[in-house]
């Protein structure tokens, strides 16, 4: 098939641009200067174009807006005018929840987005529902949780990085557990929905790895498999919690919000994609994702 994949120099689109690459033609049209030319010949379009604010300072609301929504819709014009039959496109879970869920995340939970990331992922969502086509085309929208892998430079990576500086991790007292997605699971869903693009049903699907991952799990495999010295601290959860109040009351950057991120669960249901592609469970477990991503930070 000749898929096009916009956003495909990002770290999610070459990955994905390179495990389709073995069995498909890909065209890699940049989406600023696209027209719709560009995408005629497309028989599936994958959108990985995404502003995550990961390590980002001061980046504006409309920064969010033109690169998480303005670019969905300019893609779905073209997408309406071409004769590709399918459109996948990334959300996130943060278009859902950013912060804590005791129990599994379903598709069908209500949308608390907090942030502008979360709240312009979730627009672009609302914008593709509206527009979802009944018949001939289908739009498949994907929730990824945190996604991981070799030469990530996300949260995981930003983690390994201040305790290899010999700081103790403070929030050992704080046991949590957040669902993750290994990188070579998702090119394996990935790859799955393309195979099964005639049977797939439009709509939303989270995308994880089948088991959870807590913050102290991660940090121990830095010590295992990334080879530096782990030191925590368990300091008391009141003392935390006494702090971010504290920062919600005058704006500092460590908050309630900020604190919610590090040290509480998110756990989420990836039963609809599984059902959707027919498997039971993923090629790699979370903890085998997990060592591969942390032995690469050392390569």
């Amino acid at each position: 098939m000749k898929i096009y994949i916009t956003g495909a120099t990002g770290y999610l689109g070459k990955y994905i641009k390179e495990n389709l690459g073995a069995n498909h033609e890909i065209f890699t049209p940049d989406l600023r200067k696209a027209s719709i030319e560009d995408f005629g010949q497309a028989d599936v379009i994958i959108n990985c174009i995404g502003k995550t604010g990961d390590g980002e300072k001061n980046v504006s609301y409309e920064s969010y807006l033109e690169s998480n929504y303005n670019s969905v819709v300019k893609l779905y014009d073209f997408f309406e005018k071409t004769d590709a039959k399918l459109l996948i496109h990334f959300s996130s879970i943060a278009a859902v929840e950013e912060l804590m869920s005791e129990s599994d995340l379903s598709e069908d939970a209500p949308c608390n987005p907090i942030s502008a990331y979360g709240i312009t992922k979730r627009k672009a969502e609302e914008f593709l529902i509206e527009k979802m086509p009944s018949t001939g085309k289908k739009v498949i929208i994907l929730r990824p949780t945190r996604i991981h892998g070799p030469q990530d430079k996300g949260t995981i990576f930003q983690l390994f990085n201040f305790l290899k500086k010999g700081i103790p991790y403070p929030f050992a007292s704080f046991n949590n557990i957040r669902s993750f997605l290994a990188i070579d699971n998702l090119t394996f869903l990935i790859d799955g929905i393309v195979r099964k693009k005639d049977t797939i049903q439009s709509g939303i699907y989270n995308v994880n790895d089948d088991q959870g991952l807590s913050t102290l799990e991660i940090i121990d495999s830095f010590g295992k498999y990334g080879g530096i010295k782990i030191r925590k601290m368990f300091i008391p959860q009141f003392l935390f919690t006494g702090m971010a109040k504290v920062g919600d009351a005058i704006k500092l950057p460590f908050n309630s919000n900020t604190l919610g991120k590090i040290t509480q669960s998110r756990i989420v249901s990836n039963d609809k994609i599984k059902a959707a592609l027919e498997v039971e469970k993923l090629p790699f477990t979370a903890q085998e994702g997990l060592i591969k991503t942390v032995k690469s930070f050392n390569n």
